[in-house]
């Protein structure tokens, strides 16, 4: 019986630390992190967008390799799909180019919609938090 209440003690707090890997986020949890999007396959392989989350509607952005070159600020669009996705969106004023990413914390994956003029351009790739 000793024994039991033992191991019952010893399971609760690792049972209870469990919840600190829990891939669960909230759009406002971004606010003051980087996120890197690296691209794999689709319309842009090998590129990578990075995004630092300024506040609830301000991203400094920076795009590179198949994406082009670039970098800018802006206001971005952001929604919760369940508590493992987010799904954002913001729009480069200088080339008229909106982005909009899925982010799946769960999974790690990602989808990229790179729309230029009427042209819906998709990629998939892995996400991580800095």
């Amino acid at each position: 019986m000793m024994r039991r209440v033992f191991c019952l003690l010893l399971l609760v707090p690792t049972l209870a630390a469990c919840g600190i890997f829990d891939s669960r986020i909230a759009p406002d949890e971004l606010v003051g992190q980087t996120v890197i999007v690296s691209l794999e396959t689709g319309a842009f392989p090998d590129s990578s967008i990075t995004m630092q989350f300024i506040s609830s509607k301000d991203i400094v952005w920076r795009l590179s390799g198949n994406l082009g070159s670039s970098s800018g600020s802006a206001d971005y669009l952001i929604s919760t799909v369940n508590p493992e996705t987010i799904l954002m969106t913001w729009r480069d004023e200088n080339f008229g180019i909106t982005y909009v990413i899925t982010m799946d914390f769960d999974t790690r994956r990602c989808f990229l919609v790179r729309v230029d003029q009427g042209h819906n351009l998709l990629s998939e790739g892995v996400v991580a938090i800095e």
